[in-house]
């Protein structure tokens, strides 16, 4: 159940639906967590090894490459959970300790080609990074957070609608993932500062960090809060 009832007196309604939930109403809930079986697991390793016969490079593997009789019904589930749903959704039982770093990388991506289509993530072109610490300053432009092991203010990954992660090895300290509901946040904003949704819903420049594309400036405008019917 939503905190906030009835509608703003700015006019500005409320959002309704799943995608407005606290936290507080998720850690009591369990239908956002999905545990894979040992079967579905041996039908990811027959599918990495399908891959492997057809001697695919991973840029290549479609879903049809990708053969998942029986789990494809989950992702679909998943993906309805994260386009019109809640937004978020977790898989548990990954074996990435007995995987190799190349079979990880084809479960991953095999998985990922049942729920969106790979977009371009760095200026280098890469569509399937690591979020892992190689010392890089995160106040340099040149770089980004993800790259170091500084803590990163909650933000929005905008170059996609949905973004995917595999936890391989958990941090030895720190390390933590904490997701928030925009609309929850939307409609707490709404409630106690309606004048501050008249300034985020207008559009921001956005730096590019120097990731520009071809023919684009390097900077945007985006606004905070962007509603879609």
């Amino acid at each position: 159940m939503n905190d906030l009832d009835g509608q703003n007196p700015n006019g500005n309604e409320p959002i309704i639906g799943s995608a407005v939930w606290y936290g507080r109403d998720m850690v009591h809930q369990t239908d956002w967590i999905y545990s894979l079986s040992d079967i579905e697991v041996e039908e990811i390793e027959s599918a990495i090894a399908h891959v492997r016969s057809q001697n695919l490079d991973i840029i290549e593997v479609r879903k049809d490459d990708f053969p998942l009789p029986t789990l494809y019904r989950m992702l679909a589930r998943a993906r309805q959970d994260l386009v019109d749903g809640r937004g978020f959704y977790l898989i548990r039982g990954m074996p990435v300790n007995r995987w190799s770093a190349e079979d990880i990388g084809l479960a991953f991506w095999g998985i990922g080609r049942y729920v969106g289509e790979a977009i371009m993530q760095n200026r280098k072109g890469h569509v399937l990074g690591h979020v892992t610490d190689i010392g890089v300053n995160p106040d340099n432009p040149r770089f980004r957070g993800y790259q170091s092991a500084a803590e990163l203010i909650p933000h929005t990954d905008i170059a996609s609608d949905l973004v995917a992660l595999l936890c391989l090895r958990p941090a030895k300290s720190g390390g933590l993932s904490m997701i928030a509901s925009a609309s929850a946040i939307y409609n707490e904003i709404l409630y106690h500062r309606p004048d501050f949704i008249r300034e985020l819903t207008q559009p921001f420049h956005i730096d590019r960090r120097e990731e520009v594309p071809n023919g684009k400036a390097p900077h945007y405008k985006l606004p905070v809060f962007n509603r879609y019917h």
